[in-house]
């Protein structure tokens, strides 16, 4: 009788998503509709509050500022 090779990769695939996934940086998401803190990296204020309105990757999300300007932002620019 031979090992199951399907659930053994399974298995070993399954450990390595847990031990990167500890090591992440970036842990949390965003949803569309959240509010959220918006870096700024000019003069004036260095937070702008805006409203998630759209996922654009998987780190990446759209938030318009209260002057209309849409803005892509990484989640590692938005407080939440």
């Amino acid at each position: 009788m031979k090992p199951d090779g399907e659930r053994q990769v399974a298995a070993k695939q399954a450990m390595q998503k847990m031990a990167h996934d500890k090591r992440s940086k970036y842990k949390s998401e965003l949803t569309v509709g959240q509010k959220t803190m918006a870096r700024k990296y000019r003069d004036g204020d260095k937070r702008m509050l805006g409203l998630v309105v759209e996922r654009k990757g998987p780190l990446s999300y759209v938030v318009p500022i209260k002057s209309g300007v849409l803005w892509r932002l990484h989640i590692s620019s938005c407080q939440h």
